[in-house]
């Protein structure tokens, strides 16, 4: 609920501690995807990619993923992440 609550950095405690006992998997993709998106919200870039690449090291065809990447990205590789996403299959969808 901080996530969705803009307390970003509430969030990123919380969901670092659930990610060291979660064992679902596609709730270990979202917790990643939501700490690289609080990340970037405060600022810290290169954490927030980090972390959003950490969820596709789990579910390289999470959708949810590129589109935040597409969203963090520089404006001129906005559009290849949009392609990434459009070809994504979301296996593990919540």
């Amino acid at each position: 609920e901080y996530h969705h609550y803009h307390e970003w950095t509430k969030a990123i405690k919380i969901l670092q501690l659930y990610l060291k006992e979660s064992w679902y998997l596609a709730e270990k993709v979202r917790a990643y995807e939501m700490i690289a998106e609080s990340l970037w919200y405060l600022g810290r870039d290169d954490e927030a990619w980090v972390y959003a690449f950490q969820a596709l090291k789990l579910d390289p065809m999470a959708k949810a993923t590129y589109l935040l990447l597409a969203e963090m990205a520089p404006k001129k590789e906005h559009e290849m992440w949009m392609k990434h996403a459009e070809i994504a299959i979301n296996n593990h969808f919540l």
